[in-house]
């Protein structure tokens, strides 16, 4: 039986209109090749693409199987979603610790980390959970959030939980001074208050800004990078004017590869 070339089983494949995107998810990895030339070796005609094979092998990106005996892997489905989603808290100057821990209670979340942006010790509220005393800095998301096409890895667990939900939103949840509770201490949206009993509504719209992916966004969600960049939708909100709009910082187009 004939051995033909395949992908690495975790190497995960992401389309754009002009280009594809290799995600080596076993080393981090990021490579990119045209659509043309995929297609070309997808239907095997190795012969004809000499110079993509050697290059995906150098890479590690292929393996030789027997005919049949291929099993391709996405490390991205059967993902079970934890009954209680984890989260950073991000707590402002002056906000009623207390009554927050108690409208927290009822969102079914789990705090891992504990943003507290002000001087004052607030450790003993959260015994056993890390809390970084920080000062705010909107600047740091538009610098994170600038496309400029070099990658840090790209690590399976990250990619999937893109791939699912917001790199930024989906990680956070914070309490303003006026008990207003937001998706991140940047942003002017306002889910609820912690001084309202009734917080289904709350955490619905939470869930609804947590589950904003790249694939809901304009131009990213054709562009092959889409899992490998971070996002702020704040920025994007305010100055495209639509909690859908596009990265405002990304200078890539991915309708020209470019």
């Amino acid at each position: 039986m004939k051995k033909i070339l395949k992908f690495h089983q975790f190497v995960k494949i992401e389309r754009g209109p002009v280009n594809s995107c290799i995600y080596d998810l076993l080393k981090g990895n990021i490579y990119q090749v045209t659509n043309p030339l995929l297609d070309q070796f997808q239907a095997q005609k190795y012969d004809e693409i000499p110079g993509l094979v050697q290059s995906l092998k150098e890479a590690e990106l292929v393996i030789r199987v027997e005919e049949n005996d291929w099993i391709p892997i996405d490390l991205c489905i059967n993902y079970e979603e934890p009954e209680i989603q984890s989260v950073i808290l991000e707590l402002e100057e002056g906000v009623d610790i207390e009554a927050s821990l108690a409208a927290l209670e009822t969102g079914k979340l789990n705090i891992v980390k504990v943003h507290f942006f002000g001087n004052r010790e607030v450790g003993t509220f959260f015994p056993g959970i890390p809390v970084s005393n920080l000062e705010k800095d909107f600047s740091f998301c538009e610098e994170i959030s600038t496309v400029t096409g070099d990658f840090v890895d790209i690590q399976e667990k990250t990619y999937r939980f893109n791939k699912r939900y917001n790199n930024c939103w989906g990680t956070r949840i914070a309490i303003t001074k006026d008990g207003s509770i937001r998706p991140c201490i940047y942003s002017h949206l306002v889910m609820g208050n912690i001084s309202v009993d009734n917080t289904a509504e709350t955490w619905n719209k939470a869930d609804q800004y947590r589950r904003i992916t790249k694939e809901k966004v304009e131009k990213c969600k054709d562009c092959e990078f889409k899992f490998a960049c971070f996002d702020c939708r704040e920025i994007a909100r305010q100055k495209g004017g639509s909690l859908y709009s596009t990265n405002p910082t990304c200078k890539y187009d991915p309708y020209r590869g470019e």
